[in-house]
Protein backbone atom coordinates (compact mmCIF):
# COMPACT_ATOMS: atom_id res chain seq x y z
CA UNK A 1 0.00 0.00 0.00
CA UNK A 2 2.75 2.38 0.52
CA UNK A 3 4.24 1.83 -2.71
CA UNK A 4 1.28 2.50 -4.54
CA UNK A 5 0.45 5.34 -2.43
CA UNK A 6 3.96 6.53 -3.77
CA UNK A 7 2.97 5.82 -7.05
CA UNK A 8 -0.42 7.90 -6.95
CA UNK A 9 1.43 11.06 -5.47
CA UNK A 10 4.08 11.37 -7.82
CA UNK A 11 2.06 9.89 -11.18
CA UNK A 12 -1.72 10.83 -10.41
CA UNK A 13 -2.32 13.33 -8.17
CA UNK A 14 -0.23 16.42 -10.20
CA UNK A 15 -2.23 15.90 -13.54
CA UNK A 16 -5.53 15.85 -11.46
CA UNK A 17 -4.77 18.65 -9.98
CA UNK A 18 -4.06 20.66 -12.40
CA UNK A 19 -7.41 19.76 -14.65
CA UNK A 20 -9.24 20.10 -11.76
CA UNK A 21 -8.10 23.45 -11.38
CA UNK A 22 -8.97 24.47 -14.64
CA UNK A 23 -12.36 26.21 -14.16
CA UNK A 24 -13.86 24.58 -17.36
CA UNK A 25 -13.03 21.23 -16.55
CA UNK A 26 -14.96 21.15 -12.58
CA UNK A 27 -17.85 22.83 -14.08
CA UNK A 28 -17.96 19.28 -16.06
CA UNK A 29 -16.75 17.00 -12.97
CA UNK A 30 -19.65 18.99 -10.29
CA UNK A 31 -22.85 17.49 -12.05
CA UNK A 32 -21.06 13.70 -12.09
CA UNK A 33 -20.39 14.75 -7.94
CA UNK A 34 -23.36 15.81 -7.47
CA UNK A 35 -25.23 12.69 -8.62
CA UNK A 36 -23.02 10.42 -7.56
CA UNK A 37 -23.60 11.95 -3.93
CA UNK A 38 -27.24 11.96 -4.67
CA UNK A 39 -26.81 7.81 -5.70
CA UNK A 40 -25.00 7.09 -2.85
CA UNK A 41 -27.31 8.68 -0.15
CA UNK A 42 -29.92 6.73 -2.16
CA UNK A 43 -27.88 3.39 -1.84
CA UNK A 44 -28.34 4.30 2.06
CA UNK A 45 -31.26 4.50 2.24
CA UNK A 46 -32.70 1.02 0.42
CA UNK A 47 -33.81 -1.78 2.43
CA UNK A 48 -34.98 -5.20 1.14
CA UNK A 49 -38.54 -5.80 1.04
CA UNK A 50 -38.64 -7.80 4.28
CA UNK A 51 -36.70 -5.38 6.39
CA UNK A 52 -38.52 -2.44 5.20
CA UNK A 53 -41.95 -4.61 6.79
CA UNK A 54 -39.62 -6.13 9.59
CA UNK A 55 -38.85 -2.46 10.44
CA UNK A 56 -42.75 -0.89 10.42
CA UNK A 57 -44.07 -3.59 12.18
CA UNK A 58 -40.90 -2.90 15.13
CA UNK A 59 -41.63 1.19 15.05
CA UNK A 60 -45.56 0.33 15.00
CA UNK A 61 -44.74 -1.79 18.36
CA UNK A 62 -43.09 0.41 19.32
CA UNK A 63 -45.31 3.36 19.11
CA UNK A 64 -48.49 1.66 19.65
CA UNK A 65 -49.83 4.39 21.78
CA UNK A 66 -48.99 7.31 19.78
CA UNK A 67 -47.47 9.13 22.59
CA UNK A 68 -44.28 11.49 22.30
CA UNK A 69 -41.67 9.43 24.65
CA UNK A 70 -38.86 12.04 24.68
CA UNK A 71 -37.91 15.99 24.51
CA UNK A 72 -39.40 18.64 24.63
CA UNK A 73 -42.92 17.85 23.66
CA UNK A 74 -42.77 14.67 25.85
CA UNK A 75 -46.67 12.98 26.23
CA UNK A 76 -47.92 14.72 23.07
CA UNK A 77 -50.47 12.72 21.73
CA UNK A 78 -50.72 11.84 17.73
CA UNK A 79 -54.46 11.12 16.79
CA UNK A 80 -53.31 8.74 14.17
CA UNK A 81 -49.84 7.17 12.47
CA UNK A 82 -49.04 9.94 10.01
CA UNK A 83 -46.74 12.78 9.89
CA UNK A 84 -46.97 15.02 7.10
CA UNK A 85 -43.93 16.60 5.32
CA UNK A 86 -41.70 14.50 7.53
CA UNK A 87 -40.88 11.20 8.97
CA UNK A 88 -43.02 10.17 11.84
CA UNK A 89 -40.64 7.50 14.29
CA UNK A 90 -38.48 10.20 14.98
CA UNK A 91 -41.11 12.59 16.61
CA UNK A 92 -42.85 9.74 17.78
CA UNK A 93 -39.09 8.91 19.99
CA UNK A 94 -38.89 12.79 20.87
CA UNK A 95 -35.37 13.15 18.91
CA UNK A 96 -37.09 14.67 15.42
CA UNK A 97 -34.64 18.33 14.92
CA UNK A 98 -33.35 17.49 18.52
CA UNK A 99 -30.47 19.48 17.10
CA UNK A 100 -32.69 22.42 18.38
CA UNK A 101 -33.34 20.58 21.90
CA UNK A 102 -31.74 24.04 23.67
CA UNK A 103 -32.99 26.38 21.67
CA UNK A 104 -36.65 24.91 22.15
CA UNK A 105 -36.57 24.19 25.78
CA UNK A 106 -35.17 28.10 26.26
CA UNK A 107 -38.06 29.40 24.31
CA UNK A 108 -40.68 27.08 26.28
CA UNK A 109 -39.48 29.18 29.55
CA UNK A 110 -40.03 32.16 27.69
CA UNK A 111 -43.56 34.25 28.58
CA UNK A 112 -44.33 34.79 24.73
CA UNK A 113 -48.09 36.20 24.12
CA UNK A 114 -48.41 34.35 20.62
CA UNK A 115 -46.63 32.08 18.72
CA UNK A 116 -46.64 31.68 14.60
CA UNK A 117 -45.96 28.60 12.93
CA UNK A 118 -45.27 28.62 9.34
CA UNK A 119 -45.06 25.46 7.39
CA UNK A 120 -46.70 23.66 11.04
CA UNK A 121 -47.76 20.36 9.02
CA UNK A 122 -49.65 17.91 11.60
CA UNK A 123 -48.96 20.16 14.43
CA UNK A 124 -45.60 18.75 15.98
CA UNK A 125 -44.11 22.40 17.02
CA UNK A 126 -47.49 24.32 16.86
CA UNK A 127 -49.13 21.72 19.49
CA UNK A 128 -45.81 21.19 21.33
CA UNK A 129 -45.80 24.90 21.87
CA UNK A 130 -49.26 25.40 23.28
CA UNK A 131 -48.64 22.27 25.77
CA UNK A 132 -45.61 23.88 27.29
CA UNK A 133 -46.27 27.75 26.92
CA UNK A 134 -49.26 27.92 28.49
CA UNK A 135 -50.60 32.06 28.01
CA UNK A 136 -49.70 31.49 24.24
CA UNK A 137 -52.07 31.57 22.00
CA UNK A 138 -50.92 29.86 18.62
CA UNK A 139 -51.15 30.55 15.18
CA UNK A 140 -50.98 27.38 12.92
CA UNK A 141 -50.10 28.18 8.87
CA UNK A 142 -50.03 25.69 6.11
CA UNK A 143 -50.87 26.26 2.56
CA UNK A 144 -51.67 22.07 2.91
CA UNK A 145 -55.27 21.78 4.13
CA UNK A 146 -55.01 18.15 5.38
CA UNK A 147 -51.90 19.28 7.29
CA UNK A 148 -54.24 21.89 8.99
CA UNK A 149 -56.80 19.17 9.51
CA UNK A 150 -54.58 16.57 11.10
CA UNK A 151 -53.48 19.99 13.21
CA UNK A 152 -56.71 20.23 14.44
CA UNK A 153 -57.05 16.91 15.63
CA UNK A 154 -54.03 16.96 17.76
CA UNK A 155 -54.70 20.18 18.74
CA UNK A 156 -58.13 18.73 20.67
CA UNK A 157 -56.46 15.17 21.29
CA UNK A 158 -53.67 17.50 23.59
CA UNK A 159 -56.51 19.80 24.62
CA UNK A 160 -55.06 23.28 23.76
CA UNK A 161 -57.91 23.51 21.00
CA UNK A 162 -58.95 26.87 22.48
CA UNK A 163 -55.84 28.28 21.76
CA UNK A 164 -54.62 27.89 18.41
CA UNK A 165 -55.95 29.28 15.45
CA UNK A 166 -55.19 27.98 11.75
CA UNK A 167 -54.02 30.01 9.11
CA UNK A 168 -53.99 28.35 5.35
CA UNK A 169 -51.47 31.44 4.40
CA UNK A 170 -48.82 33.62 6.07
CA UNK A 171 -47.10 36.48 3.56
CA UNK A 172 -45.48 39.77 4.60
CA UNK A 173 -48.79 41.27 4.67
CA UNK A 174 -50.34 39.19 7.27
CA UNK A 175 -46.64 39.73 9.49
CA UNK A 176 -46.95 43.18 9.03
CA UNK A 177 -50.56 43.91 10.10
CA UNK A 178 -49.96 41.31 12.93
CA UNK A 179 -50.36 42.97 16.31
CA UNK A 180 -48.28 41.30 19.32
CA UNK A 181 -49.41 41.44 22.60
CA UNK A 182 -46.25 41.23 24.01
CA UNK A 183 -42.56 39.08 23.21
CA UNK A 184 -43.80 36.55 20.12
CA UNK A 185 -42.38 33.69 18.90
CA UNK A 186 -41.82 32.57 15.17
CA UNK A 187 -41.33 29.26 13.62
CA UNK A 188 -40.51 28.91 9.75
CA UNK A 189 -40.28 26.03 7.82
CA UNK A 190 -41.57 26.87 4.05
CA UNK A 191 -39.16 25.29 2.12
CA UNK A 192 -37.21 28.59 0.81
CA UNK A 193 -40.44 31.04 1.38
CA UNK A 194 -38.39 32.14 4.36
CA UNK A 195 -36.48 34.43 2.28
CA UNK A 196 -39.87 36.24 0.70
CA UNK A 197 -41.43 36.19 3.90
CA UNK A 198 -38.81 38.65 5.93
CA UNK A 199 -37.41 40.15 3.15
CA UNK A 200 -38.81 43.64 3.31
CA UNK A 201 -37.60 45.63 6.58
CA UNK A 202 -40.82 47.14 7.40
CA UNK A 203 -42.19 43.36 8.37
CA UNK A 204 -38.56 42.97 10.03
CA UNK A 205 -39.28 45.87 12.32
CA UNK A 206 -42.99 44.42 13.06
CA UNK A 207 -40.83 41.38 14.79
CA UNK A 208 -38.37 43.22 16.73
CA UNK A 209 -39.90 41.83 19.52
CA UNK A 210 -39.77 38.21 18.64
CA UNK A 211 -37.40 35.43 18.93
CA UNK A 212 -37.13 33.44 15.47
CA UNK A 213 -36.58 29.93 14.51
CA UNK A 214 -36.08 29.60 10.40
CA UNK A 215 -34.74 26.05 8.79
CA UNK A 216 -32.41 28.00 5.82
CA UNK A 217 -32.52 26.13 2.67
CA UNK A 218 -30.99 28.42 0.75
CA UNK A 219 -27.27 29.76 2.20
CA UNK A 220 -26.82 32.26 -0.96
CA UNK A 221 -29.63 34.06 0.15
CA UNK A 222 -29.21 34.18 4.23
CA UNK A 223 -28.17 37.91 4.08
CA UNK A 224 -30.97 39.03 3.21
CA UNK A 225 -32.47 37.43 6.98
CA UNK A 226 -29.02 38.31 8.64
CA UNK A 227 -28.99 42.51 7.31
CA UNK A 228 -32.54 43.17 8.22
CA UNK A 229 -32.46 42.01 11.89
CA UNK A 230 -28.94 42.79 12.39
CA UNK A 231 -29.45 45.89 14.54
CA UNK A 232 -32.38 43.85 16.90
CA UNK A 233 -31.20 40.30 17.27
CA UNK A 234 -28.86 37.97 17.93
CA UNK A 235 -27.39 35.02 15.54
CA UNK A 236 -27.18 31.55 16.45
CA UNK A 237 -26.54 29.07 13.31
CA UNK A 238 -27.40 25.29 14.37
CA UNK A 239 -26.15 22.40 11.46
CA UNK A 240 -28.61 19.29 11.25
CA UNK A 241 -26.75 15.46 12.32
CA UNK A 242 -26.36 13.58 9.21
CA UNK A 243 -28.98 10.13 10.04
CA UNK A 244 -25.98 7.96 10.51
CA UNK A 245 -24.49 10.00 12.98
CA UNK A 246 -27.74 9.56 14.96
CA UNK A 247 -27.88 5.91 14.59
CA UNK A 248 -24.44 6.04 15.72
CA UNK A 249 -24.62 8.53 18.73
CA UNK A 250 -27.65 8.99 19.72
CA UNK A 251 -28.90 6.96 22.96
CA UNK A 252 -32.39 6.82 23.93
CA UNK A 253 -33.35 3.58 26.00
CA UNK A 254 -35.74 2.62 23.55
CA UNK A 255 -33.33 1.90 21.06
CA UNK A 256 -30.91 0.22 23.45
CA UNK A 257 -31.84 -3.29 22.43
CA UNK A 258 -32.07 -2.50 18.29
CA UNK A 259 -29.55 -2.93 15.73
CA UNK A 260 -27.59 -0.34 13.78
CA UNK A 261 -30.25 -0.37 10.68
CA UNK A 262 -33.20 -0.61 12.96
CA UNK A 263 -32.01 2.40 14.86
CA UNK A 264 -31.54 4.49 12.03
CA UNK A 265 -34.84 3.25 10.72
CA UNK A 266 -36.47 4.94 13.72
CA UNK A 267 -34.50 7.98 14.07
CA UNK A 268 -33.88 8.74 9.87
CA UNK A 269 -35.56 12.39 9.03
CA UNK A 270 -34.26 11.41 4.95
CA UNK A 271 -32.74 14.98 4.24
CA UNK A 272 -30.79 14.72 1.49
CA UNK A 273 -27.67 16.62 2.94
CA UNK A 274 -26.70 18.86 5.56
CA UNK A 275 -28.50 21.66 6.60
CA UNK A 276 -28.68 24.77 8.36
CA UNK A 277 -30.94 26.40 11.40
CA UNK A 278 -30.93 29.87 12.12
CA UNK A 279 -32.17 31.59 16.03
CA UNK A 280 -32.65 34.85 15.71
CA UNK A 281 -32.36 36.06 19.54
CA UNK A 282 -34.64 39.06 19.66
CA UNK A 283 -32.34 42.12 21.78
CA UNK A 284 -35.57 43.50 23.26
CA UNK A 285 -37.90 42.79 26.03
CA UNK A 286 -41.58 43.30 26.01
CA UNK A 287 -41.60 47.01 26.96
CA UNK A 288 -39.61 47.63 23.73
CA UNK A 289 -36.73 48.48 25.92
CA UNK A 290 -32.97 47.01 24.78
CA UNK A 291 -31.85 44.94 27.48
Amino acid sequence: MPFLKKIANKFINPPVKKILSINFFWKLCTPVLFFSKYLTHQRNLVFTEDEKKKNELLARNMFQNLVVKNGSFRGMKYPEFQAIWSTLYSKLLGSYECELNNIIENCCRENYTQIIDVGCAEGYYAVGFAMRVKKAHVFACDINEKALEQCEKMAKLNGVSDRISYEKKCNPEMLSNFKFDGKGLLIIDCEGYEYELLSDKKVCEKLKNCDIIIELHDYTKNYIIENNFRNTHQFFFIESVDDFQKAKKYQYKELDSLGFYEKKYILEERRQNIMEWIFIKSNYQTDGMIQ
